[in-house]
């Protein structure tokens, strides 16, 4: 019979003690006692599983400074808008940033999100809503441009 390697080894162990937990008991509390008890096991690996959860916290902290660095973003969020990707696929098969995408590319969006019944389709009407206030005067309106006027009219508000 071939030998286990630590990895599995340890695998093995974990899953013994997941099944064999008494009831009431946490997942914390029994990680605690593995810990103290299979030293031998977590050792070789602590190591890796440190620097990975370490790589996943500050993943989560970059992303989450990038957003806030993010005008556009925080601007959308601002007016409500929350689930725009930050590029739009349109009928020629290019992609636009979504900063570039007129009432067209929202309406294209808005007709595809339909046939899927996605839930997303209330943000795309919305934002076909807001953007036709604008495109009397100016047909090529953006969307950074109607969001950047829409936000400083709701500073020029709170002023």
């Amino acid at each position: 019979m071939p030998k286990l390697n630590m990895l599995e080894q340890l695998d093995i162990a974990l899953k013994a003690t997941a099944r064999d937990a008494m009831k009431g008991q946490t997942s914390l509390e029994l990680a605690e006692e593995f810990y103290e008890s299979e030293r031998r096991l977590i050792e070789p690996v602590t190591r890796d599983w440190t620097i990975a959860r370490l790589a996943n916290i500050i993943a989560r902290h970059r992303k989450r400074a990038a957003r806030e660095a993010d005008q556009q973003l925080t601007m959308e969020l601002s007016l409500g808008f929350h689930g725009f990707p930050k590029r739009f696929k349109v009928q020629s098969g290019k992609a636009i940033p979504k900063e570039d995408a007129t009432i067209n590319v929202f309406r294209e969006l808005a007709r595809k999100l339909r046939e899927k019944d996605s839930p997303a389709l209330q943000d795309a009407n919305r934002a076909i809503e807001l953007m036709a206030k604008y495109t009397p005067e100016h047909p090529r309106i953006t969307w950074g441009e109607v969001v950047k006027r829409e936000a400083e009219k709701a500073t020029r508000k709170t002023k």
